[in-house]
């Protein structure tokens, strides 16, 4: 018997994305996606607005929320069933709006923002990024979201100089990022434990398919070799017992001899024609009497 397969590891699992290897739970996850896009649009409204007394560029701060939402539609159409496959463009182009987004919010409150922890680029960024999870490899999240935090990083140390408050410059970046980080990570994750678990449960269905397989092939090749043995004990082995009773062989012999063959032959003959799904239902045990007519051998 074959032994299942043993599931794929997540580090190879990864390579793959979830929409790859189920496309109707990708297609289930539309509603997330939405979710995502309309959230992470109310956090960069909201977050705006409770900053509106930092806001020294309006047109840049309008342009940043711009660039929310043209990443939100990227997003939701790019997910669209009759765009499928979600391709790595889109998740690219969802992380470009993400950077401009961090970059023109930074704009908006140039000269005045005395605090990063109100800044709200990492977490629209990483809501974004979330929604992308049902559509690629945890690694191309991972390398997205790797992108949006260095570009944000950069915003964060040129603001540094106008934090008020005093820590190390590092720590800033940490406040920033750690959003971004997190969500990143958990939509890396999501990808490449459902691919694990999808791969690995197809490679034990496999297994077990394969398996089953055997079993028939066995009880097939039985049910064969019980088929001639049942010819030979009811036209072979009675017409030589008789000519070995009698002791000579008669004119008829020879019409029966050849009656013999002939079916023995067709027998072996409908043995070879026949495929597997005939053999199957002709197999003993069986009730219900059942015929299989398939001339082009469409069950192989």
């Amino acid at each position: 018997m074959t032994l299942p397969a043993p599931p794929r590891a997540l580090g190879r699992a990864s390579d793959r994305s979830p929409q790859q290897v189920d496309p109707l739970g990708a297609l289930a996850a539309r509603p997330i996606t939405f979710g995502a896009a309309l959230a992470a649009l109310l956090v960069a409204v909201v977050g705006t607005l409770l900053r509106a007394s930092d806001v020294s560029s309006p047109g840049a701060a309008v342009g940043a929320l711009v660039a929310v939402a043209a990443g939100g539609v990227a997003l939701v159409v790019s997910a669209g069933p009759l765009r499928a496959p979600f391709g790595p463009r889109a998740l690219w182009c969802v992380a470009a709006t993400c950077a401009v987004a961090g970059v023109l919010s930074a704009l908006a409150t140039s000269g005045s923002n005395p605090f990063v922890r109100d800044d709200w680029a990492g977490i629209v960024s990483g809501v974004l990024l979330l929604g992308v999870a049902p559509y690629r490899s945890a690694r191309e999240i991972l390398a997205a979201g790797g992108a949006v935090a260095v570009v944000l990083a950069l915003v964060v140390l040129v603001e540094a100089p106008g934090f008020v408050t005093p820590v190390p410059t590092a720590s800033y970046v940490v406040v920033a990022l750690t959003p971004l980080l997190a969500l990143t990570a958990a939509s890396a994750t999501f990808s490449g434990v459902f691919v694990a678990h999808v791969e690995g449960w197809v490679s034990r269905a496999t297994g077990f398919r394969r398996a089953s397989t055997d079993d028939l092939r066995v009880t097939l090749a039985r049910s064969v070799q019980q088929d001639r043995v049942t010819v030979l004990n009811r036209e072979v082995v009675p017409f030589f017992a008789r000519l070995v009773e009698s002791g000579r062989i008669v004119e008829g012999d020879a019409d029966e001899a050849r009656r013999v063959a002939d079916a023995l032959r067709a027998s072996l003959v409908a043995d070879a024609d026949a495929t597997w799904l005939a053999r199957r239902l002709a197999a003993p045990g069986r009730r219900v009497p059942a015929e299989v007519v398939d001339p082009d051998r469409l069950a192989d």
